[in-house]
């Protein structure tokens, strides 16, 4: 998004500056005379002289090209908790992996499964793919989630949620997400934060509650409405214990007529 990149000039922008001005400081007339003076025959006769110059001259070079490097570092942090700030508040963008451990016990840990495996939690069930794109989840055989492996080796799901009118509430597009803004209920806690999306219908009912765990498992619960289909819960907090994955064209297909 173009956001992104106006925060990544900002920091080009300071970094630039800081080596610009640490260069300049480095370079500055005032500590050339300081140098020079430790040459002077009066100051190089003189130990105690000749140290505290040499002190001075030190601590100026230094003192100040560190104060410098500390406001740009001042500077990158604000960028940064600017950025953060933008992206809790944004509407779309991507849920970025934490580095929160695999659920113990992991039921889908084992020999039958791919060292590389992505996986999602789904109520009771664990679901993984080692080939993508893959179809996780169906419901009366229309793909609700399909799970893909983003250019990082990290998962980037594609789903539909939908309100019981069956207008789109929430979209997911390979790992990208954007809410209808004119189909939700804004509660002001949507992202607490870059890991996790939790939005509610109109109607105040909780249609999705994903988080990130971390690079290859993804938490999901949710509301899934489509027509002429019954709405299917996927519930929160449920510890798994089914797994499934990698066999034929879907891994779970739930009927809802």
């Amino acid at each position: 998004m173009l956001f992104y990149k106006y925060f990544a000039l900002a920091d080009l922008f300071f970094a630039a500056a800081s080596l610009w001005s640490i260069t300049f400081w480095q370079l500055h007339g005032f500590l050339v005379r300081k140098r020079n003076a430790l040459n002077e025959r009066k100051v190089r006769k003189n130990p105690d002289l000749l140290r505290k110059k040499r002190f001075s001259y030190w601590a100026w070079r230094w003192g100040i090209s560190g104060l410098l490097t500390l406001v740009t570092l001042a500077c990158l942090f604000g960028v940064h908790a600017v950025q953060e700030r933008y992206e809790l508040e944004s509407l779309q963008g991507w849920l970025i992996p934490a580095n929160d451990p695999d659920p113990s016990p992991d039921i889908c840990s084992g020999p039958f499964t791919p060292k590389r495996a992505l996986r999602i939690h789904l109520g009771k069930f664990e679901l993984f793919a080692g080939v993508f794109p893959y179809t996780v989840l169906a419901v009366n055989q229309q793909k609700a989630i399909v799970l893909n492996r983003d250019e990082h080796g990290r998962i980037a799901i594609s789903m539909e949620i939908r309100d019981k009118d069956g207008k789109v509430v929430v979209l997911f597009e390979n790992g990208h997400f954007a809410v209808n803004e004119n189909n939700f209920l804004k509660k002001g806690n949507e992202r607490p934060d870059r890991n996790t999306l939790v939005v509610h219908d109109q109607w105040n009912h909780e249609v999705l509650n994903a988080h990130y765990r971390n690079a290859s498992y993804l938490d999901i619960s949710a509301l899934l409405q489509y027509p002429g289909a019954k709405p299917v819960t996927i519930p929160k907090n449920v510890p798994a214990d089914v797994c499934l994955g990698d066999v034929g064209s879907t891994a779970l297909n739930i009927e809802a007529h």
